[in-house]
């Protein structure tokens, strides 16, 4: 497994009581932050006083930060780490595009899920050239749920014809388990065969089939 570790610009103590407020306190081994009277408040201070309490200072080249801000890229850098920039927080498609600017080499991994600022069209406007490849689920657009496509709130059909007119030729790739998810009731477990019928639908211009009914 993987030793998980909080770095966050908000104050530690705040962090700490959001974490255990949610019951996510115990999936970390650290968590850091800044400090109140306005100690740590760059970024890679907050990442450098992490591997410190992690004991990684000296191995940081095993380390990943995980963003959704460009300080949290910026910040990585600065403490030379290896960093990996989501769309699923509260950064834009413009930051991103002005990170992968950086190199001509770097692509983006669409997660049509986890897209929580801006919308889909104008995400593709934005960074859609730089699309390797994407993950297929459906969800509300408040948080991602990792439904079958037609059981949320995506028009498939817009994204589809989207990601074609970026000339996007990559795989069509679902990010969802069989089993449904606690805030979605199926009557049966997803096959494999609903996965293909699901992208039938959508590459021929038809609306998904919902195989499952929300519950929030």
């Amino acid at each position: 497994g993987y030793v998980l570790a909080v770095a966050s610009s908000k104050p530690e103590v705040f962090v700490k009581q959001i974490l255990e407020y949610f019951h996510l306190d115990h999936y970390f081994t650290e968590m850091v932050g800044s400090e109140l009277n306005g100690g740590r408040s760059r970024k890679s201070e907050v990442v450098e006083e992490a591997l410190l309490r992690l004991g990684l200072k000296d191995d940081r080249e095993h380390v990943l930060m995980v963003g959704d801000k460009e300080h949290d890229v910026f910040g990585a850098r600065e403490a030379g780490m290896n960093c990996v920039a989501v769309t699923w927080g509260y950064g834009t498609a413009e930051e991103l595009a002005e990170l992968i600017s950086a190199n001509d080499k770097l692509r983006v991994c669409f997660d049509v899920n986890h897209l929580l600022q801006g919308t889909h069209t104008d995400f593709l406007k934005t960074v859609g050239h730089r699309i390797l490849t994407v993950h297929i689920s459906d969800y509300d657009f408040k948080d991602e749920k990792h439904w079958l496509p037609g059981e949320g709130d995506i028009h498939w059909q817009e994204l589809y014809q989207g990601l074609l007119a970026v000339g996007y030729e990559g795989i069509w790739m679902y990010e969802l388990g069989q089993k449904p998810p606690r805030h979605l009731h199926r009557d049966r477990d997803l096959t494999f065969a609903d996965y293909v019928e699901n992208a039938k639908a959508i590459f021929a211009g038809d609306p998904p089939k919902p195989l499952g009914e929300r519950l929030v």
